[in-house]
């Protein structure tokens, strides 16, 4: 099979999403038991709630086998290093399992969990008629996917008080899942910078829709702040799933919207 450049850059895409997976199945089974303990510290639910609520019962028939699937599935496509005849199978055991998975453990129905159901339904849609035109499609769907998340994201923030006038970004940070008390602390002292990055997010992903349409530089621009933003949020708040759920669209967007660019590592040049 000679992959064509659509194709090669949908391999990338399904790869880095394969990351995600991995983090995500591993933070699964190693943190199975304080789920446990978590519904049975709760007051006031009766069990059948507090099993429906946290996923208890799920690890009981069966889940753990699902997660330690998945992980497995995840780490062939992640170690796929050529495009061969068989991953777009494995996304599409990714999907499966993927599906049952959310069905099971409330918990993990986040954003980045459906994005990646997104991704893999896309490139499983493509088996029905593999051909490179096929696999470009796929790829600018996937960037309009990512311009709608983004752009989405943005709307929702501009609704929000707290975004607009500034305080979301030290409340975020001073919360005890997404926590960082010293930079919180530190940004709620400088409220013009805390302002400042408030509505520079929420002005970039709203106007990122504009890299369908914008020069290369333009585009250049914007994935680099998407880049920056992602990786700080990795590192202030702990998303590390996200930050690979949204990574993987990136070769897919770069492809779509930058025309004509070699990527050595891709084997092609678009």
């Amino acid at each position: 099979m000679n992959p064509t450049c659509a194709n090669t850059v949908l391999h990338l895409v399904a790869r880095l999403t394969a990351v995600a997976v991995c983090l995500e199945c591993l933070e699964l089974l190693s943190h199975s038991f304080r789920l446990r303990r978590a519904a049975e510290g709760e007051h006031g639910k009766s069990p059948h709630e507090k099993a429906a609520h946290w996923g208890t019962w799920a690890w009981h028939i069966g889940l753990p086998i699902l997660v330690a699937g998945r992980l497995v599935l995840g780490t062939l496509l992640l170690v796929d290093f050529d495009v061969g005849m068989y991953w777009k199978h494995c996304v599409a055991g990714l999907l499966i399992v993927s599906l049952l998975v959310r069905g099971m453990l409330p918990l993990t129905q986040g954003a980045d969990s459906q994005l990646l159901v997104i991704i893999y339904s896309a490139i499983s849609l493509t088996l029905l008629s593999d051909t490179p035109l096929v696999a470009s499609y796929c790829l600018y769907f996937l960037t309009l996917q990512l311009c709608l998340s983004y752009f989405a994201a943005g709307f929702h923030k501009l609704g929000s008080r707290e975004w607009r006038n500034g305080s979301a970004l030290p409340g975020v940070l001073s919360t005890r899942l997404f926590g960082s008390p010293a930079l919180a602390a530190w940004l709620h002292r400088r409220k013009l910078l805390s302002l400042s990055l408030s509505l520079g997010t929420i002005a970039w992903e709203m106007s990122i829709p504009v890299v369908l349409v914008a020069p290369r530089e333009i585009c250049f621009c914007y994935f680099a702040c998407g880049v920056m933003f992602h990786l700080s949020t990795a590192l202030t708040m702990g998303l590390n799933k996200f930050v690979w759920a949204f990574f993987a669209l990136y070769p897919a967007a770069i492809y779509c919207t930058m025309g004509p660019l070699s990527v050595a590592q891709w084997g092609c040049t678009f």
